[in-house]
């Protein structure tokens, strides 16, 4: 009898705590995906002389594209990659880029260029990796030694999964990107299915507590909401609405959640020396958030998202203009650094796709340095993939978009 009474209190207090941090808005259901726009309708949008000094960079008269794509020493892949780097992580921003950034570029040419060469080079390597089954082996559960005691350099081997998860939302964003190219394939399924086992095996593994749905991945809600978001492209990829229906909502628990109403971050923005770049990191993944879900119907207006979300905009744009004003505010969590040689102020790859998602508003706003942001929204590389994938493809392709 204590055991139904114990259950059902246990239920009563789950849905309570569902209450408190979903809200009481009614959830938006996705009858049919829209599997043609991953995050935004570039086709359509295209500005047409960025496209074609693009296309003539990396494209020669003859169709061939120029020597810089060498998929050649990235086709023999173990299944555990890591044992190349030490058996704990591939290094952020290096190893695992050596797989990401074709995939990204060559996807892109695809894409922008209409080139069937740059499309024929990664179902090659899909399929030479499909057939090794690289990188599987190389998602493993967490285990909590991240920042362990406030140590930077304390072993992560949990970094293996998400540094995994990059190649693998690389592979599964190529393929939404180029989807009559890939499913036209007469092997297509082979493929399909590896970048499915691959992105199903990390999100069993990627959170401590992986007997829970609603599991919050080590990190700060970059992390966090990189799962959310892979796994609603992955939705995508496996045209499932009620799969992405389930991860939109655990991205909302996690934006409710984190996102102070005045839009800063526990604990990206708190990070002390590096707390500019943690919080563009986080930007970015809200950013990311809003576009997958509006493209699927919804609004972050329906959860009573959107003034943390402009708000979380403002931070950043003060946070750039202003780096030691903001990392003045003081710190909270373990993982902060407070010396001037790990400081990270200014804009990276993966600290900017905010800007480029919100040209508009962040324009319009007359705040911060404008100047500044001019010339990055003018100027910045297009092809400089940073850590989580996602936001190198916005970079680039809104980049291209003209507006």
């Amino acid at each position: 009898m204590w055991k139904v009474i114990e259950y059902a209190v246990f239920a009563l207090i789950l849905v309570f705590s569902s209450y408190l941090l979903v809200g009481s808005e009614a959830e938006a259901k996705t009858v049919e995906l829209n599997r043609n726009a991953t995050f935004f309708n570039h086709q359509s949008a295209k500005n047409p002389a960025r496209v074609k000094s693009f296309c003539r960079s990396y494209i020669k008269k003859s169709g061939e594209l120029r020597n810089d794509i060498n998929i050649e020493n990235i086709r023999v892949v173990p299944r555990d990659v890591t044992k190349t780097s030490g058996g704990n992580s591939l290094t952020w921003g290096s190893q695992h880029r050596v797989y990401q950034r074709p995939i990204v570029e060559l996807s892109t040419i695809g894409y922008l260029c209409n080139n069937q060469v740059a499309l024929e080079k990664i179902a090659s390597l899909l399929r030479f990796w499909s057939e090794q089954g690289s990188f599987l082996d190389s998602i493993v559960r967490s285990t909590g030694e991240c920042w362990k005691g406030g140590n930077a350099e304390a072993s992560c081997p949990s970094h293996k999964t998400e540094e995994v998860a990059l190649i693998f939302n690389a592979m599964t964003h190529a393929w939404l990107l180029n989807i009559d190219y890939f499913e036209s394939l007469y092997f297509h399924k082979k493929l399909i299915n590896y970048i499915i086992l691959g992105n199903e095996r990390i999100v069993k593994y990627q959170a401590k507590r992986t007997k829970k749905f609603q599991n919050f991945p080590s990190g700060g809600i970059y992390a966090q909401l990189n799962q959310a978001n892979g796994m609603m492209l992955h939705a995508l990829l496996v045209n499932d609405p009620n799969l992405f229906d389930r991860w939109k909502m655990d991205g909302v628990r996690k934006f409710k959640f984190w996102v102070d109403k005045n839009g800063l971050i526990f604990n990206n923005s708190y990070r002390g020396t590096r707390s500019v770049h943690y919080h563009g990191l986080a930007v970015d993944s809200l950013a990311q958030f809003k576009k997958m879900i509006e493209l699927q119907g919804d609004s972050l207006s329906n959860y009573n998202l959107d003034t943390k979300y402009w708000r979380s905009i403002d931070q950043a744009i003060l946070a750039f203009s202003n780096p030691k004003k903001f990392e003045s505010k003081g710190f909270r969590g373990k993982n902060h650094k407070t010396d001037e040689a790990s400081a990270i102020r200014g804009f990276l790859p993966d600290n900017r796709a905010w800007l480029f998602i919100e040209k508009s508003y962040v324009t319009k706003s007359g705040l911060g340095d404008q100047v500044m942001f001019d010339f990055e929204l003018k100027n910045g590389r297009y092809f400089a993939p940073g850590q989580m994938t996602g936001w190198a493809y916005n970079t680039i392709l809104r980049s291209f978009a003209g507006f």
